[in-house]
């Protein structure tokens, strides 16, 4: 009876931490006689899903080929460049809708890739905010949540072999029902199709970050056979990621410093401190928390070094925004700390961009380098065991 592969791709902190506190990227010498992985990233961003699969790539000593990125942020896009510019020529700041329309019915003529280029995987982070629980004005109906759509456009027109959609658990409940509409589109074209939510504490991170995963595989029963949990799970510590930090000298750049904190929250800060607290009681919050009639109770909050932390937002320079208040020092996490929560390593080079403001946006819209990392590390190994079939 033949051997069925079961393919577990989550990952443990020990080998995660390491990844993202190393200071030099990895290198290697590419085997020439085997083809190029080829990639397409939808909504990349500063390159989270890119770094992931890269780095897949490398161990495989296999080029990852870069055959189209595209996102509409410019400060997002001269990271991406900065780190990636090496891999592809077609790095483009574009709104996704100008190539790949929401409606299927839509066409253009713009020839990006060359047909004979199969594509091996297409990733997407499409934005979440439409969709996101943190999101009291639009949420469930915002014209952002239809951008999902233009994934699939993408997918009709490159045919990959594997796709891999990432977005917050709640998008499952769009109006424009984005999800099932997808997954219907892509089983009428051949695809296997699964939907899996992931946590990434089962990638080694240490943040409680859940998100909807779309994947999706012409190559039939092998999303039958991963799994996304962690038979090597220990939950990921804080301090293995970001203590080492604590003897930088902060502000040497945009990057390393943290935000300037005014006069009333260094107080609460101070506060926190000086009791031995990780959570500010409502007496010491601004007044409309001050009658308990609230659910923010991270906000104004202090991380602990044992624990993981919450999920990183574009507030993590502000206390009032969430628990970011650093565990050890009197201040908020820096840029490289967030990074570091968010598994970049060290050596992403995010020194192109001075804004403390975009730097908050694009880290956490960012997907964790991790997801696209394990995802390729099984198809690549897949493929291996497979070589002497057609792929």
């Amino acid at each position: 009876m033949e051997t069925v592969m079961q393919f577990n791709i989550g990952l443990n902190s020990e080998f995660t931490s390491k990844w993202v506190t190393r200071s030099e990227p990895k290198t290697t010498q590419f085997d020439p006689e085997t083809r190029a992985f080829n990639i397409v990233d939808l909504f990349c961003g500063c390159g989270g899903l890119t770094a992931g699969i890269v780095e897949a790539c490398i161990d495989q000593n296999i080029k990852p080929n870069i055959a189209l990125a595209l996102d509409f942020d410019p400060h997002a896009l001269k990271v991406y460049k900065d780190n990636f510019s090496s891999f592809s020529d077609k790095i483009l700041l574009k709104d996704i809708r100008e190539i790949f329309p929401t409606e299927l019915n839509d066409t253009n003529d713009f020839v990006l890739i060359p047909k004979k280029e199969p594509i091996d995987l297409l990733v997407a982070g499409p934005p979440c905010q439409g969709h996101s629980d943190l999101n009291n004005s639009t949420r469930r109906n915002d014209p952002r949540n239809n951008l999902y759509l233009s994934c699939l456009n993408a997918i009709r027109e490159l045919k990959p072999d594997f796709v891999l959609i990432e977005n917050v658990p709640t998008v499952i409940h769009a109006r424009e029902k984005v999800v099932s509409r997808t997954k219907e589109d892509l089983e009428e074209w051949g695809y296997e199709v699964r939907e899996v939510k992931i946590d990434f504490v089962n990638l080694g991170l240490p943040q409680t970050r859940k998100r909807h995963v779309l994947l999706a595989s012409r190559k039939k029963d092998i999303l039958d056979y991963i799994s996304f949990n962690n038979s090597d799970y220990d939950q990921p510590k804080l301090i293995d990621f970001i203590k080492d930090l604590e003897s930088r000298e902060l502000n040497l750049s945009t990057f390393h410093a943290s935000t300037k904190i005014s006069e009333e929250n260094s107080k609460r800060i101070n506060f926190l401190f000086k009791n031995g607290l990780f959570d500010l009681p409502d007496s010491e919050r601004p007044k409309c928390h001050k009658n308990g009639n609230h659910s923010y109770k991270s906000n104004y909050g202090r991380l602990r070094y044992d624990s993981p932390a919450q999920t990183i937002t574009s507030g993590y320079g502000s206390m009032g925004q969430g628990r970011y208040v650093h565990p050890t020092q009197k201040r908020t996490i820096t840029s490289n700390e967030a990074a570091r929560i968010q598994g970049f390593p060290d050596d992403h080079i995010f020194s192109g961009v001075q804004s403390s403001t975009a730097l908050r946006k694009m880290i956490a819209n960012a997907v964790p380098p991790q997801l696209g990392f394990a995802l390729t590390r099984m198809i690549l190994e897949m493929k291996n065991k497979n070589e002497s079939q057609q792929w």
